[in-house]
């Protein structure tokens, strides 16, 4: 099996457990789609060096636009999507990991543009609460009750950038007294989500 791994500032070829290093500018001139959307690796510079076909394509980076810096990483993550390689994570699937993509479907009438009104109801059952705050910016009251509330307490709420892991999320007073400093600045409006905590019921 053939793994491309992608990272940062390398790429790594796994051929059979063999690690081979790819420069990051050199992915694209390494890399070909010839037909039938097999995706070929080239991992040796020398063109005449052997190709092998890629199963897998995993993602270390790629979740920032910061991963995108010029049309080469986005022609090649085109390429990638249109192949018959496996995606970790498919480019679908990773937009609906997005917090915009999960705050736009809590929205009322969202999901239900996909499923029937039974299965939205079931689905919504396991929903928490998530607000958008360019949506508090644009003046959705539903969303400025929610905030002005996590101002007085954040007690329930947490507040996340659009960005992976959590390391960078605000929680209760530390996320009233952001809130309070910045709630009216547009840049950090863009960028931030609020989420109602989800508490595990006890049996």
């Amino acid at each position: 099996m053939t793994l491309l791994e992608l990272s940062t500032n390398a790429r790594v070829v796994s051929i059979d457990n063999d690690k081979i290093n790819v420069e990051g500018n050199q992915l694209q001139q390494q890399t070909s789609f010839p037909s039938q959307q097999q995706l070929l690796v080239r991992p040796g510079k020398d063109l005449s060096s052997k190709e092998y076909k890629v199963s897998v394509v995993y993602y270390r980076s790629g979740y920032s636009p910061n991963d995108y810096p010029s049309e080469i990483e986005w022609d090649v993550r085109v390429m990638i999507e249109n192949s018959k390689a496996i995606k970790c994570p498919s480019i679908g699937y990773q937009l609906a990991g997005t917090k915009a993509i999960q705050a736009a479907l809590y929205l009322p009438g969202v999901l239900e543009k996909f499923l029937t009104i039974d299965e939205s109801i079931i689905i919504r059952k396991c929903f928490a609460a998530q607000y958008s705050m360019i949506d508090f910016r644009n003046g959705d009251y539903v969303t400025k009750n929610a905030v002005e509330n996590a101002i007085t307490d954040g007690t329930n709420w947490v507040l996340k950038p659009q960005r992976e892991g959590g390391g960078n999320n605000f929680y209760g007073q530390e996320l009233s007294n952001f809130l309070k400093l910045n709630y009216d600045n547009p840049i950090l409006q863009g960028m931030f989500y609020m989420t109602e905590t989800m508490i595990d019921n006890v049996f």
